[in-house]
């Protein structure tokens, strides 16, 4: 039993619907320019060009200037398909302004709620005052990009063997 043929290698509905595409191109333009007009944008001879769209029938070079057409986005799908970029690029510009803002908006937010962590903890361990208001500056100060001082898990610890850093972290306690 033969395979039987068909599909895409096979059939002539391809070609058909390629000759379709370009005599809907074709018709399209010549809705919109007129005949005479059509004939000069393809550069194809007047009579030639009556002779497609009177029979249905495109030589080789009605064909070939319409496939070019296509290629550099002649004809309404083409503008529909420009149009929609041009919406999807409009849409996803609004969006990337709008993670970038909330991006902005969360770092903010961030950096208050440290402030507002840090200024408890300062009142709590007896800083209270001015004091702990400076520490909270300098703890926003480190948030933006500064270098931190050296920090230990557990300061309190108390470790057998001194480290060289050991005045500089316990401060008063040392």
């Amino acid at each position: 039993m033969e395979p039987e043929k068909g599909g895409i290698d096979g059939s002539r509905s391809v070609r058909d619907m390629h000759h379709l595409r370009l005599m809907s191109l074709l018709q399209e333009q010549e809705r919109k320019h007129g005949r005479r007009r059509v004939a000069e944008i393809l550069g194809v001879d007047r009579r030639t060009l009556d002779i497609a769209l009177d029979q249905g029938m495109l030589n080789r070079r009605i064909r070939g200037a319409l496939e070019k057409a296509l290629q550099s986005g002649v004809g309404s799908a083409a503008a529909q398909q420009r149009d929609r970029s041009d919406v999807l690029e409009d849409r996803l510009g609004d969006l990337e302004n709008l993670v970038e803002e909330q991006g902005r908006e969360m770092r903010e937010e961030q950096i208050q709620g440290l402030l507002r962590i840090e200024r408890a903890l300062a009142q709590h361990n007896g800083a209270g005052g001015s004091q702990g208001e400076e520490q909270a500056s300098e703890a926003t100060q480190q948030e933006k990009g500064k270098q931190s001082p050296l920090r230990r898990e557990y300061p309190d610890l108390v470790t057998l063997n001194p480290d060289a850093d050991d005045e500089e972290v316990l401060g008063d306690a040392w």
